[in-house]
């Protein structure tokens, strides 16, 4: 079983977590709030959003084929695309 894997993300304004939250969803996968837990096809993760500016998620399970990296790194893309734009 892998370890848990955290990804730390920074100049998360709430417009852009806004963004963040709706682009997770459109994925299946459901951010209610600023801090929480998203399950979704075997996929485990908690998050934390401070309101401002940080923003928290760590991958805790994942199927094997995917894999914890599979999986944060998904997450990770959509994080990094509302952050570019």
């Amino acid at each position: 079983m892998s370890s848990p894997l955290t990804s730390v993300y920074n100049g998360v304004t709430p417009e852009k977590w806004a963004k963040i939250t709706a682009d997770l969803a459109a994925n299946g996968l459901s951010v209610s709030g600023n801090n929480g837990e998203i399950d979704h096809m075997g996929v485990s993760a908690t998050y934390s959003y401070d309101g401002v500016d940080n923003l928290s998620i760590t991958v805790t399970k994942a199927p094997f084929f995917i894999g914890i990296g599979g999986a944060s790194k998904r997450i990770e893309d959509a994080v990094n695309k509302e952050l570019a734009s």
